[in-house]
């Protein structure tokens, strides 16, 4: 009988209201959003609605779960030294010119290994071709690779 108690045949359904995992996912999708954002905004839109929200362990554990289910996944056969991904990441960083004080640019070039995932990071004042190319030149270089060309240097 006191199992019954601890273990229930029927357990008691959560009064706490299930977020829109969906809209979570693409506001996640977005540049500087995080969960601890969304749980804030969840929480508030429970507060005005008179529901009672999760807590932040457990609104994490159901996007977990939401993403499991979601998640597509297909393996893409790869050689080693066949492909290289590049491109400029993320947002702009910032360095402070010790001299003036002030925060100047720096964009990031990565550039990374398809098979092992070996990964060449640089920053740079600019964002144009020459830096392209310096950039792509040297992670070649780190890599291991020969170029057809010449690089040039950097100046």
């Amino acid at each position: 009988m006191r199992v019954a108690l601890l273990f229930p045949t029927n357990p008691v359904k959560s009064e706490r209201h299930m977020p829109d995992y969906s809209h979570i996912d693409k506001e996640m999708r977005k540049s500087g959003v995080t969960l601890t954002v969304l749980w804030t905004e969840y929480c508030e839109a429970c507060r005005l609605a008179g529901k009672i929200p999760f807590m932040f362990t457990q609104f994490c554990h159901y996007y977990r779960q939401y993403r499991l289910r979601q998640k597509a996944t297909m393996h893409l056969e790869r050689s080693p030294g066949e492909q290289v991904e590049v491109d400029w990441a993320g947002q702009t960083a910032f360095v402070r010119d010790p001299d003036t004080g002030k925060n100047l640019p720096a964009y990031l070039f990565v550039a990374t290994l398809s098979y092992s995932q070996y990964t060449y990071v640089e920053a740079f004042y600019k964002r144009d071709l020459r830096a392209w190319i310096n950039a792509a030149c040297a992670a070649v270089s780190v890599f291991g690779g020969r170029s057809q060309n010449r690089c040039p240097r950097q100046s």
